[in-house]
């Protein structure tokens, strides 16, 4: 568990279900990730696929609480021993609070307590309040890429400390 400011991060569960989908049927959160709203049954199985993960491998999908309601769906998956990627949907009702921020900067601090000497995170070139949160926390961009789903994206990477206390290896600079 990850606590911030205001909300708590934790693993994601199967009660989650409800709030979750509060986010993942609205159009507006689409515009700026993933293909289009879920269906009801969609959800359901994502949200199952992601519980049984934890079950599984002890890491995957994480939630954010604020006042008792879960409010964004987060990932902070390891790549390699020293490369981690961070992610989240907040729901829209939220916007404009600094949650996104909070919850972000908390992410990337504990994929860096966890040994991680790279993070990094991605947005949709059309999405600039992620664009401007990532940037905000020291993120540096590295790629522009179109995806095979024909949405261009932006990458970003953050080391860990500005004088290398980590050893990168060669493949994964």
């Amino acid at each position: 568990m990850i606590k911030t400011q205001r909300t708590t991060i934790r693993a994601i569960d199967i009660r989650d279900e409800p709030d979750l989908f509060d986010i993942y049927k609205r159009p507006e959160v689409f515009e700026n990730f993933g293909i289009g709203v879920y269906s009801r049954g969609q959800h359901l199985a994502s949200i199952e696929k992601a519980v049984n993960r934890w079950q599984e491998l002890g890491k995957g999908d994480l939630v954010a609480v604020y006042k008792s309601k879960v409010i964004a769906r987060l990932i902070l998956f390891p790549f390699e021993h020293e490369d981690f990627e961070i992610g989240y949907v907040l729901n829209p009702e939220y916007w404009g609070m600094g949650l996104g921020t909070e919850i972000a900067e908390a992410l990337t601090n504990h994929a860096f307590k966890l040994g991680a000497c790279k993070v990094k995170a991605s947005a949709r070139e059309t999405n600039k309040i992620s664009t401007r949160i990532i940037i905000k926390l020291g993120y540096t961009e590295v790629e522009r890429k179109l995806g095979e789903d024909g949405i261009s994206r932006v990458y970003f990477q953050k080391l860990k400390g500005a004088s290398g206390e980590c050893q990168l290896t060669k493949n994964s600079r």
